[in-house]
């Protein structure tokens, strides 16, 4: 099942996300010593978010997506890129096509067997592959019983099954890859209540039970807000997220 593939699911998505990609694009120049790239591949780009930090240094961009509705948001926000519809086990592009291959938040989705034989296959010689995870860690600053009253909330929404992130340096050799960096960190976001709420209904299992019906949206969002106003006594707070990245390089 894809989570993300509803109109509303997107539509939150692009206004409630934090938009920390420009962040790991510096870390993706910091890594390959370089300052421009010439062809980037995004792939899983939803909304657009990873493909708009990338056109700072691309002189090319394409995001591709299983989902139609993401896409969408993309294409109406960011003209001077090229999108496409595509799972990323499947990539509709000749061999050696990119220099460069990223996806954000979405790695665990993925059959990654497949997706990594497939990035080696349409990055040039000595291309990147870039991963990244950024998560909301249920912090908030000067609250430390917040991350309890969070934990008490998802333990309703449960994680779909998903894959696990394996990146070892050996099983990266197995795909011709070499792991040049890797690099974690920490940071927050300013929000007010109802952008927690919005934020976390972005979220796979928030979405699994809102559009599958189980839940209406406006009762999730009335449960979080109910969990995160009194932290906050109607003003607004810093969240934390925990960011990782890894950078492997085709060999």
């Amino acid at each position: 099942m894809n989570y993300f593939a509803h109109a509303s699911a997107a539509e939150r998505y692009a206004a409630f996300r934090p938009y920390f990609h420009p962040r790991a694009v510096k870390l993706l120049l910091e890594a390959t010593n370089q300052q421009r790239f010439s062809r980037v591949l995004d792939v899983a780009c939803g909304t657009g978010m990873g493909v708009k930090a990338l056109l700072e240094v691309a002189d090319s961009v394409t995001g591709c997506d299983a989902a139609p509705e993401m896409l969408e948001f993309a294409q109406r926000d960011l003209p001077q890129a090229d999108f496409l519809e595509s799972r990323a086990e499947v990539l509709p592009f000749v061999d050696a096509s990119f220099d460069v291959l990223t996806t954000f938040l979405a790695f665990h989705w993925f059959d990654g067997a497949k997706f990594l034989t497939e990035a080696t296959r349409v990055l040039q010689s000595n291309g990147y592959l870039m991963i990244v995870q950024h998560v909301f860690d249920c912090s908030l600053e000067g609250a430390e019983l917040f991350r309890s009253s969070m934990d008490d909330f998802y333990a309703d929404y449960p994680q779909p099954p998903r894959n696990p992130l394996r990146l070892e340096p050996t099983a990266s050799t197995d795909f011709g890859f070499r792991i040049v960096a890797q690099q974690n960190w920490s940071e927050t976001f300013a929000m007010n209540a109802e952008q927690v709420a919005q934020y976390i209904s972005t979220q796979s299992n928030v979405i699994a039970k809102v559009e599958q019906g189980t839940e209406r949206l406006e009762q999730v969002l009335e449960k979080i807000n109910a969990r995160v106003q009194p932290f906050l006594q109607g003003g607004m707070g810093n969240f934390g997220f925990t960011g990782q990245l890894w950078v492997l390089q085709k060999i």
